[in-house]
């Protein structure tokens, strides 16, 4: 496998798990790129009361990332 990494494209992103021992915190962070921008998103696992199981995702508090991480916004 090449071991290169892509920049991500429009209208696509990437979650990673989060290793945070806080049991609020997000299960995933990541970011997806919107209109040029990259967005901060974070997603927890939860389970609906018909015991479908789901991932709710919504926008990081910390917004817009100026600069691509390569560390968090490739693959």
């Amino acid at each position: 496998m090449n071991n290169e990494k892509k920049q991500l494209q429009e209208g696509q992103g990437i979650l990673f798990a989060n290793q945070s021992e806080n049991l609020s915190a997000p299960n995933w962070k990541g970011t997806i790129k919107i209109n040029g921008e990259l967005i901060n998103i974070v997603a927890w696992n939860n389970t609906s009361k018909a015991g479908m199981k789901y991932i709710s995702i919504q926008k990081d508090k910390k917004g817009v990332s100026k600069e691509a991480d390569p560390g968090q916004t490739s693959i």
